[in-house]
């Protein structure tokens, strides 16, 4: 508007979305996708994860085994999926991947049959499993954990820059 209001016409907005679907969803969740270069601090609109001293969560895979994960010194994407998958006592039990898509992190439990659920926990008063949208429990019998959407610094799309200038004012 002239008194530069932002103005929203509902009608051609549904116009559009009724007919190019696709294209209005792309503007509006368009994304850069992760790659194992990427820097932790950019995770979460640049919010990055949270680390202590010491183990930052906790993975139990389906057959019991407990593993510790201190991410100290990882800076990458690449080099925290290195920290789990060469993780002392994993032995190939749990593998760590960028999921299919590039905008998760996937954790795969090839432990073998066990009576435990796949879960994963923060520890020590961290937050790094849920920075990195992987903090959750499978149903038994369950083999792969996907975490949810991780947005990146510099995302291009309207819901990643209006999510980023909403946690800027509050």
């Amino acid at each position: 508007t002239s008194e530069g209001a932002l103005a929203f016409d509902t009608a051609t907005f549904s116009q559009k979305l009724a007919s190019s679907f696709e294209q209005i969803q792309s503007l509006f969740l368009k994304q850069r996708t992760l790659g194992i270069d990427t820097p932790l601090s950019d995770l979460n609109n640049g919010r990055g994860v949270s680390r202590v001293d010491g183990a930052d969560l906790r993975i139990k895979a389906r057959d019991g085994t407990l593993l510790d994960i201190d991410t100290a010194g990882a800076s990458t994407v690449g080099a925290l999926l290195s920290r789990i998958n060469s993780a002392p006592g994993n032995n190939g039990r749990i593998e760590a991947r960028l999921g299919s898509g590039g905008f998760t992190i996937e954790i795969l439990d090839a432990s073998g049959v066990g009576l435990n659920p796949l879960s994963i926990v923060n520890l020590n008063g961290s937050t790094t499993a849920s920075d990195l949208k992987i903090a959750k429990t499978l149903a038994t019998g369950e083999t792969l954990l996907k975490g949810d959407i991780l947005l990146l610094k510099g995302d291009p799309g309207v819901a990643a820059r209006m999510e980023e200038r909403l946690d800027f004012l509050t």
